[in-house]
């Protein structure tokens, strides 16, 4: 597997695997435009960013040991712990992949993500997405939705339930239709319609709402 052709898609997978979290509106729009300006700066310089200078990163991995780093990792894009041989070892711990630079590390498990692995993270990025465009909720309550997302569609509605709650008192109602493929049993490829409420950001300069012009009485952009 590899990261999405789409930007802003493969910066939400790389916030996944990195902080666990989706990126804020903000942020998303900021490494977007530095990925798309053609100026040599891409996926593997953000990563760099976020594991050598982002504070976050070092509050979560500073002083952490590999097997630590390693399976916070895979708890963030897939939701399991990494697997282990008949010697209690992992690739990616004790054999040829703990070479793998923590700052590319995510990248690589993502390359390397089974079927099953994937169809967890796409849908984890579905719902990041959807927290990202409503700007609910904080890092960490955001954090433990996406923890609850798994391959299956319910986890997908009741990721995006949860975050609800983060700004219950600006919600309107959006209802699009979404195609979501997911393996099916025989491993063949399904194609299944899932509609759902959520928020509208929208710009209207009402006060006391985030608006697309810019109106953020939360300061909830300014964040990355």
């Amino acid at each position: 597997m590899s990261l999405s052709s789409d930007t802003a898609s493969a910066v939400h997978q790389v916030f996944i695997g990195l902080l666990g979290r989706p990126p804020a509106k903000a942020g998303l729009a900021y490494w977007v435009e530095q990925i798309e300006a053609d100026n040599g700066f891409g996926i593997p310089e953000m990563m760099s960013n976020i594991v050598n200078e982002q504070q976050e990163y070092a509050d979560f991995f500073g002083g952490q040991s590999r097997a630590h780093i390693v399976t916070t990792h895979f708890n963030f894009l897939f939701g399991r712990d990494p697997y282990y041989d008949e010697n209690g070892e992992n690739y990616w711990i004790h054999g040829e992949g703990a070479a793998m630079p923590a700052d590319q590390l995510a990248l690589a498990l993502i390359q390397g993500a089974s079927d099953a692995d994937m169809a967890v993270l796409n849908n984890k990025v579905l719902v990041s997405s959807f927290i990202t465009s409503a700007m609910t909720g904080s890092p960490d309550s955001n954090r433990g939705i996406l923890a609850g997302v798994d391959s299956s569609l319910d986890s997908v509605n009741e990721g995006i339930d949860a975050a609800h709650g983060g700004r219950a008192d600006v919600l309107t109602l959006w209802q699009p239709t979404v195609d979501v493929v997911i393996p099916a049993v025989e491993g063949e490829l399904i194609t299944q319609k899932m509609t759902y409420w959520g928020y509208n950001p929208h710009g209207h300069g009402e006060d006391g709402v985030d608006n697309l012009d810019g109106n953020d009485p939360d300061g909830l952009d300014s964040a990355n």
